[in-house]
């Protein structure tokens, strides 16, 4: 009987000892799925910061795929998802907004292929930024830089000019230091401050000092 109860006790401190092992196997599967999509998050952080479209929507692509995996916890998923999804919004924007400028500066060096070039690639990136959910203020502010590139009448101008406009995007959003998206009008007022024309002032397009 004495017997008996000793191999049951056994056998159960054996069960627990197995459970405790496959736990912490699968804890570390857990951790590693989890590293290997923070790594494929932060691999997008160059891309969104040259800008490269292109580059930046397949690490995306990736990130999105990795997500799949139905060990990744709910919660880390969607934090993975909300990062990947701001860096690759930030990317089109800055891509549109730097394309939009690359516009203006043709038009004002009277370079009439390369302004309808860039004109076309702002369209494209500033399409691609909406759909990625851009502020209608920084639509708004790409709308009249494209315009103001298409009326620009190839005159030289001395100083800043619409052909000079500031990089109105904003930045990538490190949400893993707690960094809260800044809003487009903070990112206007500080355009202001270094001298840049606010984007809401009628007429005027962001410059580029």
């Amino acid at each position: 009987m004495f017997n008996s109860k000793s191999s049951n006790s056994q056998a159960g401190a054996q069960a627990a000892e197995k459970k405790a092992r496959e736990q912490e196997a699968e804890a570390r599967k857990v951790e590693a799925i989890k590293n290997s999509i923070v790594a494929a998050v932060e691999g997008m952080k160059a891309h969104a910061y040259a800008p490269a479209p292109d580059r930046c929507e397949t690490a995306a692509k990736r990130v999105t795929e990795l997500l799949k995996n139905p060990k990744a916890p709910k919660e880390f998923i969607k934090e993975m998802r909300d990062r990947s999804d701001d860096l690759l919004r930030s990317c089109f924007m800055k891509a549109a907004s730097e394309a939009s400028a690359g516009a203006l500066q043709a038009a004002h060096h009277d370079d009439k292929e390369l302004r309808t070039k860039k004109i076309g690639e702002a369209k494209k990136h500033l399409a691609r930024a909406i759909q990625l959910k851009a502020p209608p203020e920084f639509k708004l502010a790409c709308d009249r830089a494209i315009e103001a590139a298409t009326m620009t009448g190839f005159v030289h101008h001395d100083g800043p000019t619409k052909a000079k406009p500031a990089d109105f995007a904003p930045k990538p959003v490190n949400r893993a230091h707690g960094e809260a998206p800044m809003k487009f009008e903070e990112q206007a007022a500080q355009a202001h401050e270094v001298g840049a024309p606010h984007p809401h002032a009628p007429g005027h397009p962001p410059v580029r000092h």
